[in-house]
Order: structure tokens, then C-alpha cells, then sequence
């Protein structure tokens, strides 16, 4: 089924014609942008937002899906993210939709439109799954909760010296990352990635502390199991936590869950961070001052891995240094660089 758009005609809504929804964002980019789209792919991501502004006319146009009042769309050629922005649906689709409708029935003056969601050219990804069981919780409104909450205290990290692991005292932040050769090629390269949509999962490992720094070792990569993903998001699930926790259980390691990856699709921009949604995630999901997140920029030249965690004011976050053990056990620091990516798909 297409990603559609469905007009409706006159006062009374009749319905009048049913049109595919990337033609019309490919000639709104090239008003908009004056971007060239005949060889370019088109990523699209719908939000649940209400979009206040009406379409300018005439003729009248309005969106009776009015929920779905924004769109994220990613235009990405030979591989490379040429474009990445989000727009209200009545200043995309509007601007060409009336022309449309004008040269449909230049007589007619009044015009609405729904957007149906399904796949064309346009990727919408892989739709966030249903927790069975879930409790939806308002916290502003609902004064008695159907659960309590209990803080539990983590076990205090063991104190190393870290000239005996290689590593420079004065070269250590906050936070620092230490990973095994093994690991540190399974996320450079060795790791499948989709170059379609983001993907993530978590971190799993120890932590140790050298003075004020905290040093986490990360043993084990995990995807993430019922996550959702587009080619712009990546959502976990409560079902995703249980499983790594169960996973942590089994192992029988005495490890800790200290974080997690995710990808972004960027093209040949290897210098793209976290965004702020990853950053809300982080500090209102993984609270430990000591966990981190895994950013891994995909571009055609390879991979880019990037560390972040919290800095020492307990709120920012930072880059974190990156440590890879040698045979010996013994730890040098490295780049965030760009890996050979060679178990990209």
C-alpha cells in the first residue's frame, strides 16, 4: 500500500481523487530547497503534532488529518544525506497540493486532504511495537499510581589504579571507555548494520573507578529486542530492557548494563553528534552517572564511533575518551576515526 494522499472536494467533503504522496514532496523540495530529486530516496517520518497555520489559498485547502501536522523527510543520494529537515504538513504538501487541486477544477474553491500511511519510495521504517501489559501513567494528573517506585543503589564501583592497565592518569575524563580488541572491531566493522534504518541496542560491561574518573569496560554488544526504527529514529520498548536484563542474568558475568549504541545515516557528515532527542533519552533513561552512549555515524567511507557521558556537573554530556586493550591487557587510547565498515549491508 502507497503512502497516499486522498482529496476531498467542495463544502461537502465528497471524495474526488487519490494521489501518491512522493511525487508531491519531490516537487515541494525543489520549491523549497531547489532541490534536484529524480535520482534521490526519500525518507519520511510522520508526527502525531497539530500544526496551528492554515494553508494559504487560494482555493481553501485544510488538512483533515490535522493530528498528523509535521513530517520529517531525509533525502539521501548514493548514499549520502543531501537534505534532512522537518516541516509542517500544510507548508510541504499544501504549497503544491494547491496547484493541484487548481488545475484539477479551476472553478472550485474549496478542497481538503487526508494523508494515509503505508510504503511507496518513502521509507516509513519499522513501526515501534505494543507492550502487552503497559500502563499509560500522567504524572501531572493521576495523584495515586497503580505502582511504586523504590530507588535501589548500585553496588560501589571497584577502585583500580590505572597506570597498571596503561592507561595515563591525565588523559582521563569523567567517563572513559574501555573496550577489548574484539569489541572494538565488532563496532567499527564487524557488526551488521542496516544503511536503510537506524539501529541500536545496548551496552553491557563493568565499572571500575580511578580516582574521580569512572572507567567502564564494555564486555558484551547486544541489539535491541521489539525496538522500533526509521531512518531518522530509534525507539526502544520495555520489552527491549527486559530482554538485556534477562540477558545480564543469564550470562552470569557479574556485568552491569552500561549504556547504548545506536547509528545514524549521514552520509558523509561523520561529524554528526547526538541530537536532542538522543540527549533527552540518555539523562531521562539511563540515570547511572557512569553510562554511556554509543553514537555510530554510517557514512560511504565507513564508520565513525563516538562515545558519550555524562560530564563532571552531572547534567552535560560529553565525548568520552576511548581506550582498546592490546594482547597484554594493556590499554592505549584511540580515535573516534572512521572504521572499514566492512559488515555494513
Amino acid at each position: 500500500m502507497a503512502v497516499e494522499i486522498e482529496l476531498y472536494k467542495g463544502e461537502q467533503e465528497t471524495y474526488h481523487a487519490r494521489l501518491a504522496l512522493a511525487p508531491v514532496l519531490r516537487e515541494a523540495l525543489k520549491e523549497l530547497v531547489g532541490l534536484a530529486t529524480d535520482e534521490t530516496r526519500l525518507f519520511m517520518e510522520l508526527h502525531r503534532e497539530r500544526d496551528p497555520n492554515p494553508i494559504m489559498g487560494p482555493p481553501r485547502l485544510v488538512n483533515l488529518g490535522e493530528e498528523v501536522g509535521f513530517l520529517t523527510l531525509t533525502a539521501v543520494r548514493r548514499g549520502e544525506t543531501i537534505y534532512e529537515g522537518k516541516h509542517s504538513v500544510n507548508e510541504l504538501v499544501g504549497s503544491v497540493l494547491t496547484g493541484v487541486v487548481t488545475r484539477l477544477d479551476p472553478a472550485e474553491t474549496h478542497w481538503s486532504f487526508r494523508i494515509r500511511a503505508g510504503l511507496f519510495d518513502l521509507d516509513a521504517g519499522r513501526p515501534t511495537p505494543q507492550v502487552e501489559g503497559a500502563v499509560q501513567v500522567d504524572l501531572q494528573r493521576r495523584k495515586r499510581l497503580p505502582f511504586t517506585v523504590t530507588k535501589v543503589e548500585g553496588a560501589e564501583a571497584e577502585l583500580v589504579d590505572p597506570a597498571a592497565l596503561g592507561l595515563d592518569p591525565g588523559r582521563l575524563g569523567p567517563v572513559n571507555v574501555l573496550m577489548p580488541g574484539e569489541v572494538h572491531v565488532q563496532l567499527t566493522g564487524g557488526m551488521k548494520l542496516s544503511e536503510r534504518l537506524e539501529e541500536g541496542g545496548f551496552l553491557i560491561g563493568r565499572v571500575s573507578r580511578a580516582a574521580d574518573a569512572h572507567l567502564v569496560e564494555i564486555t558484551h554488544v547486544t541489539p535491541a529486542h521489539r525496538s522500533g526504527a526509521g531512518a531518522i529514529h530509534f525507539t526502544f520498548t520495555g520489552d527491549s530492557f527486559l530482554a538485556v536484563n534477562q540477558m545480564i542474568a543469564d550470562r552470569g558475568k557479574g556485568e552491569e548494563l552500561v549504556g547504548w549504541y545506536h547509528t545514524h545515516l549521514r552520509g558523509v557528515d561523520v561529524g554528526m553528534g547526538l541530537s536532542a532527542t538522543d540527549v533527552d533519552l540518555h539523562r531521562a533513561t539511563f540515570l547511572r552517572p557512569w553510562q554511556v552512549a554509543a553514537l555510530l555515524n554510517l557514512s560511504r567511507n565507513g564508520r565513525t564511533l563516538r562515545f558519550y557521558g555524562r560530564a563532571a556537573d552531572g547534567e552535560r554530556l560529553e565525548q568520552c575518551s576511548q581506550w582498546v586493550a592490546d594482547e597484554r591487557g594493556q590499554y592505549r587510547r584511540t580515535s573516534p576515526g572512521v572504521g572499514p565498515d566492512a559488515g555494513s549491508r
